[in-house]
């Protein structure tokens, strides 16, 4: 169809032209029709017309809007250095052209602009005899004409009697015919599969799809285009469910899983693969088949990733499936059967370790431990549980890695033994060497500071642990006093001892000189002594001079033992006796001295004790 337009301003002439004319409509079921629509603008005058702008609408009794997505848009390789040819973004079934410079384009004298429309979808039915598809051209000076171009419509007598296959459902890769008969076609053309060369109006063609295919049958004639669409079924593998038994995803560390699966009737080979080197048994025994089975896995030491593969027999056609099976979570506890205690009292500690992949405590527990690790609340074999008794307050620490959330984990627990200590702090005599008081005896106290919880003082027995002391009288000269400090469990676990010293002897005297004083000379040091007329001084070696100080100017028996005199030793003879001074001078009148008499100038030695105090 062609239409005029005379610009009486510039005397030229503008054609617009639609082709083709005529569209023939199937009505078949199943079957579709289609048009290819050419829009030509032509100048056939000799002067150049500038154009900004040119619109195509196609109305929706040609082209209802649901298939306005199948039209594919082109141009002539003139217009296409041109123009730009697009759907419009604003109204519904137009589609505009415009320049690509984005300014105006000269038309030249007899120049055309050629825009083609092709696929466009017919109704499945006749609506009108015509349509009125419209083309507007906007001149550079903003004018705008607007031509309708007329397209009639009637019922095609041509048709696709038939489109099928022949099987309509094949294996991967084996064949199907497809079988076609046309009739009132020129020529026609099978997609996918059949080339760019038209095929016959009445054919077959065999095909091998790997994949479920649908085909589509263009049938052209003059005006018309059918289409005829056949879909064949490729049966290819297909894994309904694949896991773990019951849906689990985890295990216990060391534990095996059980997988399952279950295909389609299509799968002809069965595999899994995993990350962590499992081996994966034969898959078809024990009652299993390509379409259901079981196999058990194992033992799992890491989280798995299991890979399912359904396929055909050389594997090109395959579904595949993953699944992860994780690690429960590690867990360790350490425990102490008690908490508070004496030194060195016996401590048991117990310990769970569960889904480690190792562990340890610190400090060491001696030896290393035998492990029996991956079940369930595994726990050190060999030292669990295991007894100490700590010398002092310790904290024993478990650690155990494994894994938490499938990641990689270490996770510690603590138990901390409060350890009291058994001390002694003093155990002693108070004074000590002990002095010679009064003609009773002497006193001194057993003093001692001690940490226990059993204490025992020999002779005596038990006594209180803490800040105490026992006064003595007259303890015997060495007489020892043993202490042992311990706990109810270790009552042994220290001792100490003390001995008793009297300061009153024995001390030695030798190598000196006694001498004979008259009273007169002594009156000085002695004058309550008046009645004294005569005595000897002797000089005591290895005293305290401290000790001794108390009995300065007293009156004592002393008593002599293993005095050699004059080449001769005496027997013990006790007699009195003042201590002079601190220097340990002791004087013994001559009067108490009857029994043995000494020379002057002699040189006797031995051993003197000092037996009481008389006044």
């Amino acid at each position: 169809m062609v239409y005029n337009y005379i610009n009486n301003t510039m005397s030229n002439n503008l054609q617009i032209s639609i082709t083709p004319g005529t569209v023939f409509i199937n009505t078949a079921p199943g079957q579709t029709s289609y048009a290819k629509l050419t829009v030509t603008i032509k100048n056939t005058g000799t002067v150049a017309i500038k154009i900004s702008g040119i619109a195509i609408t196609l109305p929706a009794t040609l082209a209802p809007v649901s298939s306005l997505g199948s039209i594919l848009l082109n141009m002539d390789t003139a217009t296409t250095a041109l123009w730009s040819f697009v759907p419009s973004q604003f109204t519904m079934g137009e589609f505009d052209a415009s320049p690509q410079s984005g300014s105006s384009v000269a038309l030249s004298g007899g120049g055309v602009y050629t825009f083609i429309l092709d696929m466009v979808t017919l109704p499945n039915s006749v609506l009108a005899t015509s349509a009125q598809v419209t083309a507007a051209v906007t001149l550079a000076d903003g004018t705008m004409f607007t031509q309708p171009l007329t397209v009639n419509m009637g019922v095609t007598v041509a048709a696709i009697t038939f489109f099928n296959a022949l099987p309509s459902t094949v294996s991967p890769g084996q064949p199907a015919t497809l079988k076609w008969q046309c009739t009132g076609i020129d020529h026609c053309l099978l997609v996918p599969d059949g080339g760019s060369a038209p095929l016959a109006a009445t054919g077959q063609l065999t095909v091998n799809p790997n994949a479920t295919t649908a085909y589509t049958l263009y049938a052209y004639a003059a005006g018309v285009i059918l289409a005829a669409q056949w879909e064949v079924t490729v049966q290819n593998p297909a894994i309904l469910t694949f896991g773990g038994f019951h849906g689990n995803t985890v295990v216990n560390l060391h534990d095996t899983i059980q997988l399952v699966w279950r295909c389609n009737q299509f799968t002809q080979k069965v595999t899994i693969t995993n990350n962590n080197q499992l081996t994966i048994p034969n898959l078809l025994t024990n009652g299993n088949t390509l379409q259901n089975g079981t196999v058990t896995v194992g033992p799992l030491s890491a989280p798995t990733t299991f890979v399912f593969t359904a396929s055909n027999t050389d594997g090109s056609i395959f579904a595949q499936q993953s699944v992860t099976i994780g690690i429960t979570d590690v867990t360790c506890s350490i425990n102490a059967s008690n908490t508070n205690v004496w030194q060195k009292d016996k401590v048991t500690l117990s310990w769970l370790v569960g889904n480690a992949t190792g562990f340890s405590i610190s400090p060491p527990l001696g030896s290393a431990p035998a492990a029996s690790l991956g079940k369930k609340n595994a726990s050190m074999a060999l030292l669990s549980p295991f007894d100490i008794f700590p010398q002092a307050s310790v904290t024993y620490k478990l650690t155990a890695t494994g894994f938490m959330g499938n990641l990689p984990a270490t996770i510690t627990s603590s138990v901390s033994i409060n350890v009291t200590q058994v001390v002694i702090n003093n155990f002693s005599l108070s004074p000590q060497p002990i002095p010679l008081f009064n003609q009773n005896g002497n006193k001194t106290k057993l003093q001692w500071s001690t940490v226990a919880q059993v204490l025992n003082i020999t002779p005596w027995g038990a006594m209180p642990s803490g800040d105490a002391n026992t006064e003595l009288t007259a303890p015997a000269n060495g007489t020892t006093y043993t202490m042992t400090a311990g706990t109810q469990q270790n009552p042994n676990l220290f001792t100490r001892s003390v001995t008793v010293t009297n300061a009153y002897g024995p001390f030695t005297f030798n190598s000196f000189v006694t001498q004979w004083f008259s009273t007169a000379q002594l009156i000085g040091a002695f004058p309550t002594m008046f009645n004294i007329t005569l005595g000897m001084l002797f000089s005591l070696q290895n005293t305290d001079p401290a000790l001794m100080a108390a009995y300065i100017g007293h009156l004592m028996q002393v008593q002599f033992t293993g005095v050699t005199f004059g080449g001769q030793t005496t027997p013990v003879i006790t007699v009195q006796a003042y201590l002079v001074n601190a220097g340990t001078c002791l004087f013994v009148p001559y009067s108490f001295g009857g029994q043995f008499v000494w020379s002057n100038g002699s040189n006797p030695t031995g051993t003197a004790t000092i037996v009481s105090l008389i006044n």
